[in-house]
Formats: structure tokens, C-alpha cells, sequence
């Protein structure tokens, strides 16, 4: 996995700044480098990389929102930035590295140093540690909303959730319980925006052919079909009548074999698309597919934070042994 590539860096962590909150926008990170590099390769290397559209979305939203300032614009203020890259030129033939820092200037946040001694060495440098940079700072904008998400919980669906399928999760109050039958949960949370939901349903394992990616597709739109009365329970959530998945890929999920499925559905006769965020999990203690799916439907074209919420929460579900149940 990407994630393990970071292993590869020089890691160290400073003082926490307990007293500094960090800032800035959801998926936003800021560039610290100097106006010649972020017009030319380095700044085009660093685009490619970071604010490519994210996978999954009907329109087309970078991955990450990315603001340049050069370092003596980089003040005390800006510090406080809840992700910062920052690019430092170093003389002569020194060895050019990767340094990732968290707490410098405020709390909680992620900096990451690159270090290189020319234009070159930085592109071959950021070329091969790019992704489990990105990786990196995808996991901080999972943090930042699983500090959202426990602020204040729901311990009811908490609990149900843990009697259930033996999985602990933090649910903030924000979503509501909707449906809760054998084997399916349904959790809602309705804004301004309109609504997120999260899907939580299992089934018996029995090959890994359970895990392939048509088999995945087929299998969530019936499950969902068959859990949802679309014209009572929710007619503004799309029965999928039309399903675009440009990406799905085998994961490592908690050290469990997965598939994580990104797409967006589209419902006949209606301009409203609806990206989703599955992952399909063996469960190989309890002998079961576990299935965590999202979907986001916002009346906006700004999907992106939505999908990075519910990432979140489906990201920081812990699995019980059986014998705690």
C-alpha cells in the first residue's frame, strides 16, 4: 500500500502546540516555496500529484486545494496551516530527503519537508514519495473530521453498531438511525446541503470471487435496492439506475483484505449524480464480508468534502474479536 511508502522518510514529531489550533480549509494545503519553482517544474510536479481531480466525483473537484507563498511571506499566521509542504533548497551536494513533522506550529497538523539540491533532485525525489505524501495528507483530512465526528457523539447508534456486527465506530450526532434490520444498517445526516448517508450491512464469506469488482457492483446495488423502499423511505436518494465506477482497487483495510469501490450513480430522468465510497471487507475472524458504503447526495457540485467524511468515519471503525462480543 501507499501508505506504507512513508516508512521510507525521515519521521520525527516535535512539541506539540496544545495551545495553537490549527486552520485552514478542508482539503487545503499550502506550498511554501519560492514564486520560480511553484511557475515551473516543481510547482507543476506538485499540481500533478496533489490537485489532480479527486477519483469518483461527477464533477471535476482537485483532490486537494492547493495555495502557494513564498518562505518570507511565511509567517507566524500561515504557520498555523493545518497542512503545509514546505520545499527548502539545500547547498551544494547535500543528500536531498523527506522529513514528516506533526505539531510544529500548531495542533493537530501535518508538515512535510522536502529537501533537495536542485530543481532535479527534487522532481526525482517527490517523483517516487509523491503518493505516500498525498496519502499523508489524506489522512490528515481524515483526522480532521474524526475530531468533528467525536465532539459530540451518537451513543445510541454507536451501540447498536457494536451489537450488531461487533464494530466500534465514532458517530457523530449529526446522523440519525434510519433503518436498522438484520444485517443493515442505514445512518443519515441532513444539512443545508442535503444529506450523507452510511451504509453498514454484512454477509457470509465463502471465496474471494465475493471480492471481485463487477461481483461488488452487483452485489451493493441489490443489497441497497432490496433494504430501501425509495418512494417512502427516501425518495431523494437515487435507486441507481445508471452507475459509473471509474475506480476500484484491492486495499489493506486494518490489516484485512479489501476492495475500496469509488463511483457516482445517476438516477433516469434526473441531472442529480450521487458519488458513493464502498469498501468491501473480509472479515475472516467472524467469517463474514463486511460492507461500509457511503454515498453523498448534495444538491451542490461540491462533493468532495462529503466523500471525505464519510472516509473518515468508515476509516476509524475498529474490529472486535468475536470472544468480546
Amino acid at each position: 500500500m501507499l501508505l506504507f511508502a512513508a516508512l521510507l522518510f525521515t519521521a520525527c514529531s516535535r512539541n506539540r502546540s496544545e495551545d495553537t489550533e490549527s486552520r485552514g480549509d478542508t482539503s487545503e494545503i499550502l506550498i511554501v516555496c519560492n514564486n520560480a519553482e511553484w511557475k515551473d517544474a516543481i510547482g507543476d510536479s506538485i499540481k500533478a500529484m496533489l490537485s489532480n481531480p479527486m477519483e469518483g466525483l461527477p464533477d471535476s473537484e482537485p483532490e486537494f486545494t492547493l495555495l502557494n507563498v513564498q518562505e518570507e511571506g511565511f509567517t507566524a499566521l500561515l504557520q498555523t496551516q493545518r497542512n503545509i509542504l514546505f520545499i527548502e533548497r539545500i547547498a551544494g551536494k547535500g543528500k536531498s530527503k523527506v522529513e514528516t513533522l506533526t505539531n510544529v506550529w500548531s495542533h493537530p497538523q501535518r508538515v512535510i519537508k522536502i529537501k533537495a539540491s536542485s530543481d532535479t533532485a527534487f522532481i526525482s525525489l517527490f517523483a517516487k514519495h509523491g503518493s505516500a505524501i498525498r496519502e499523508l495528507f489524506n489522512q490528515s483530512e481524515r483526522a480532521r473530521f474524526d475530531v468533528t465526528n467525536s465532539t459530540n457523539r451518537n451513543s445510541d447508534i454507536e451501540r447498536k453498531l457494536f451489537q450488531e456486527f461487533g464494530v466500534k465506530m465514532k458517530i457523530s450526532k449529526d446522523f440519525k438511525l434510519v433503518k436498522n434490520a438484520c444485517d443493515f444498517v442505514w445512518m443519515q445526516s441532513n444539512s443545508a446541503a442535503g444529506n450523507l448517508n452510511l451504509f453498514i450491512y454484512s454477509l457470509p464469506f465463502r471465496n474471494l470471487e465475493q471480492l471481485s469488482p463487477d461481483t461488488i457492483a452487483v452485489f451493493r446495488s441489490k443489497k441497497i435496492q432490496q433494504s430501501i423502499n425509495f418512494t417512502t423511505e427516501n425518495p431523494d436518494l437515487t435507486d441507481e439506475q445508471e452507475v459509473f465506477i471509474p475506480v476500484s482497487r484491492q486495499i489493506l483495510f486494518k490489516d484485512l483484505y479489501a476492495f475500496e469501490t469509488r463511483g457516482f450513480a445517476v438516477r433516469n430522468g434526473d441531472s442529480l449524480s450521487q458519488p458513493f465510497i464502498n469498501y468491501t471487507i473480509v472479515d475472516a475472524a467472524r467469517q463474514r464480508i463486511i460492507v461500509f458504503d457511503g454515498s453523498v447526495n448534495f444538491t451542490n457540485n461540491q462533493k468532495r468534502d462529503g466523500v471525505r467524511q464519510l472516509e473518515s468515519m468508515i476509516w476509524e471503525a475498529a474490529f472486535c474479536s468475536p470472544s468480546k462480543m
